[in-house]
């Protein structure tokens, strides 16, 4: 099946009947299959599906490059049927996140490696995961590893805050699930004295929507808490904007876009010490990082954000700086970059 997206070509691809086809897409594969364990039976068909469709394309279309992103499945899949690609094809994988936690068993840690070997060029989003993913290779095969973060759209860069209510608003941007934390966020959020002078919003959807919502009713904090469910782009732009504090108490993330798209709209970012967060934030300077897990943290480094108004501002101006430097230009300009010297120099490594 093919269709045209913004002017790019999209080839989908079947994997069973179209109604059983429910692996991917919504909440994503992992939070898909926790719900409905039974969806892990399409995993072989999802697998061998993709190959014989990369085989197909790769020899009527003769790509060039193949660039997979996510190394399950998408690198997996690549690394399968490499063998059956033209010679001259060249290989790129970007690991965007949870598919790069180096796992401690030694059979998994080696597979993953025989698969990361069959690549030319790896691009991680953060600068963790690219020592994570440089730990499994050789002193050679790490010049291969480039950390290329992902961009933010213009329109959340070239959005002017306005922060002109007196009450401090505070938001959570992504998708509703237990790693994410929401209901900690919460619970930081009921500790704090003066809640008339402060607000809390969620933006996203999830399957911790309904526990949410039953713990703002029990903490009745239905006047202070809003679900705002999912936004459109345009939507979340115009909330990030009128927002001042924008908080992401993740386990884990391969970077975290939406923050810095409330980065860019002038909040202050609050975010756990999952490793990339060191990527966005130097704490005390354009925001603060809290201890996973510590809602008594994440309260503190609010209230000094609420009871020090210049500090935020100044806080929330440096966030700005920062989130510029992360447009889609500068990721376009690198990934030009890096497509050019890999078939022009491509027996050679090179220093990005």
């Amino acid at each position: 099946m093919e269709e045209y997206m913004n002017g790019v070509e999209v080839v989908r691809y079947r994997y069973a009947p179209q109604k059983l086809e429910r692996l991917a897409y919504g909440a994503g594969i992992l939070p898909n299959i926790k719900a409905n364990p039974l969806l892990s039976f399409l995993i072989p068909l999802f697998v061998l599906a993709q190959i014989f469709s990369i085989i197909k394309l790769a020899h009527t279309k003769k790509f060039s490059i193949i660039h997979a992103h996510w190394l399950i499945p998408q690198g997996v899949s690549l690394w399968a049927c490499s063998w059956a690609l033209p010679k001259k094809t060249k290989l790129i994988l970007t690991i965007h996140g949870t598919d790069q936690i180096v796992s401690s068993s030694h059979f998994l840690s080696s597979f993953k490696r025989v698969i990361l070997r069959k690549f030319d060029i790896i691009t991680t989003v953060s600068t963790p995961i690219t020592k994570e993913i440089q730990q499994l290779l050789n002193r050679a095969e790490k010049n291969n590893v480039i950390t290329a973060p992902m961009g933010i759209d213009d329109f959340f860069l070239h959005s002017p805050p306005n922060k002109q209510s007196p009450v401090t608003s505070i938001i959570c941007v992504g998708r509703l699930v237990e790693e994410k934390n929401p209901l900690l966020v919460l619970k930081a959020f009921s500790l704090i004295a003066e809640k008339d002078k402060v607000r809390l919003h969620f933006a996203g959807l999830g399957p911790e929507m309904e526990k949410l919502i039953s713990e703002i009713e029990r903490l009745k904090l239905t006047n202070y808490v809003t679900m705002h469910g999912h936004l459109s782009h345009s939507e979340l732009c115009s909330l990030l904007q009128s927002t001042h504090i924008i908080v992401q108490a993740s386990d884990h993330e391969g970077l975290g876009l939406a923050v810095l798209e409330g980065m860019a709209c002038g909040n202050v970012p609050i975010l756990a010490d999952y490793p990339a967060a060191t990527d966005l934030v130097e704490s005390g300077e354009n925001g603060f990082i809290f201890s996973r897990g510590s809602e008594s943290e994440l309260r503190k480094h609010i209230e000094v954000l609420l009871q020090t108004p210049s500090l935020r501002s100044d806080m929330a101006n440096r966030a700005r700086e920062k989130a510029a430097s992360f447009s889609w230009k500068n990721t376009a300009m690198l990934y030009k970059k890096i497509y050019s010297e890999l078939l022009l120099f491509s027996d050679s490594p090179t220093e990005y």
